[in-house]
C-alpha cells in the first residue's frame, strides 16, 4: 500500500507544478489533477517495468514514483508526445 500512495503523490506533486504555469479555473484545475494522476497512476508501473528490462541498472523501488512525478508533470505535453511517436513508427513503418 505504502508504494501506491507514494506513486500517487508523486503524480499529484507533478501535475500540481505543471498546473501552476497555467491559468485555469478551479474546475480545469481538479479535472487538470485528476486527469494527471490518473494517467501517472495507470502509466508507472508500466513504463518502469519497460525501463527496467531495456536497462536492469535502473532497477529500484522508487522507479515507479520517479516516473509518475514525471508523467504528472507532462501531462499536458502528452498528446505532443504521442503524436511525435506514432510519427515516428508511421514512418518506420512505411
Amino acid at each position: 500500500g505504502a508504494e501506491v500512495m507514494m506513486v500517487i503523490l508523486s503524480a499529484i506533486a507533478g501535475s500540481i507544478t505543471s498546473l501552476s504555469s497555467k491559468k485555469k479555473t478551479l474546475v480545469e484545475s481538479f479535472k487538470f489533477v485528476f486527469l494527471g494522476v490518473l494517467l501517472a497512476t495507470v502509466l508507472a508501473w508500466a513504463i518502469s517495468s519497460m525501463l527496467t528490462n531495456q536497462y536492469p541498472t535502473l532497477a529500484s523501488p522508487y522507479l515507479p514514483t520517479i516516473v509518475a512525478f514525471i508523467l504528472g508533470f507532462a501531462v499536458d505535453k502528452f498528446p505532443i508526445i504521442m503524436e511525435k511517436v506514432s510519427e515516428k513508427i508511421m514512418n518506420k513503418v512505411q
